[in-house]
Parts: C-alpha cells; sequence; structure tokens
C-alpha cells in the first residue's frame, strides 16, 4: 500500500521473511529508506505521547536528516 502527502510518501507491506511478521515502511521521496517494525514497536507508537510524535515527525526535522545522510557519514 502506497500513502503520501505533501511532505512524504511512503510503502507499506506486510514482511514474513524473518521470524515473525513486521511491517516493512519504506520511503519513497528521500533515497528509498526502509524501517521493520515489529508487533512491540507498533503497540510503542499506540502508546505514545502525541506531542512526542509530533516532534518526531516535524518535517524540518525529516528533511534536515535526509541531507546530511546524503552527505555522507561524519559529515553533519
Amino acid at each position: 500500500m502506497m500513502l503520501s502527502n505533501e511532505f512524504a510518501a511512503v510503502e507499506v507491506e506486510l514482511d514474513e521473511t524473518g521470524h515473525g511478521a513486521r511491517l516493512r515502511i519504506r520511503d519513497l521521496l528521500r533515497g528509498g529508506a526502509a524501517v521493520y517494525l515489529d508487533p512491540m514497536q507498533l503497540e510503542a507508537l499506540v502508546w505514545t505521547d502525541p506531542a512526542e510524535l509530533a516532534r518526531f515527525s516535524d518535517p524540518d526535522r525529516i528533511i534536515a536528516r535526509t541531507e546530511r545522510a546524503a552527505d555522507g557519514p561524519g559529515r553533519r
């Protein structure tokens, strides 16, 4: 499944290749980075304070992190 808005585009898939089902989320705009989240990590998101999630998902921070990563290791 693909999800997008004006700030991001991701592909979300169920991954069952490991020892248990995980959710695979892959960035579609900034290099294709992917993360695999297991059920415990997903439940932690459910219980995370909304203000903390808002800081985590600030578009300016995401873009800045992506730009630093594109510069290569050790270049911040």
